[in-house]
């Protein structure tokens, strides 16, 4: 019997044919790495409301908006590192300062506001939290950080924070034209899912995160 190999040509038509298929589904498997980060849940009702460092520009106003609607009676921010900007602007102020600080101007009161300028990374800041709760216990907790780091954020703070029956409910502010379905588009996108990937293996590696 006599065995044909494949002639050149045909091996050209079948690859080019499956780079066609895998061009035009891009649009679908490219989502699932972004919807496994951005394991977003609806806002529900809870003791707090707790805003993770960072893009005070997203999460506070998203606080503040959850805070008016009912979700939380409080919101305590979080995070030592100093934010650059009010650093030239020659008034610095933490993360957690600049949190509050955005959050008061869109609306919350300071008594609704607890400031803690501690921690620099999600896993140091949820020791912090943790430590608080010891004297401000709660059953339910709103944790509001962004974009992609969600399924981190969850891992995270469920692996630190002591007891089962503490709630965590985890709600990212994206802002507007990015999501899972069009991550690809944009650099901040792009930057997003790739650097909370990195930061998802390192946290299993170092922290010893279960996957799930």
């Amino acid at each position: 019997m006599i065995i044909r190999r494949p002639s050149s040509r045909s091996t050209v038509i079948l690859a080019g044919a499956l780079l066609v298929v895998v061009v035009a589904s891009a649009p679908i498997w490219l989502q699932i790495p972004a919807r496994f980060l951005a394991a977003n849940d609806p806002p529900e009702r809870a003791d707090a409301i707790v805003i993770l460092s960072g893009r005070a520009s997203e999460r506070a106003p998203l606080a503040a908006d959850l805070y008016h609607r009912g979700v939380a009676p409080l919101i305590i921010t979080l995070g030592a590192r100093v934010d650059p900007l009010s650093r030239a602007l020659k008034e610095p102020l933490t993360d957690a300062e600049l949190n509050a600080r955005v959050a008061a101007r869109h609306g919350v009161p300071p008594a609704a506001l607890v400031v803690i300028s501690r921690g620099r990374t999600t896993w140091e800041e949820a020791q912090v939290l943790r430590e608080h709760l010891t004297s401000a216990p709660a059953r339910t907790l709103v944790l509001v950080t962004s974009d992609f780091g969600a399924r981190r954020v969850r891992w995270t703070f469920g692996r630190v924070l002591p007891g089962q029956a503490l709630r965590l409910i985890v709600v990212s502010a994206q802002p507007p034209g990015l999501g899972p379905h069009n991550w690809w588009r944009s650099e901040r996108g792009v930057v997003g899912v790739v650097t909370e990937s990195v930061k998802l293996v390192y946290y299993v590696a170092r922290y010893g995160l279960v996957l799930g």
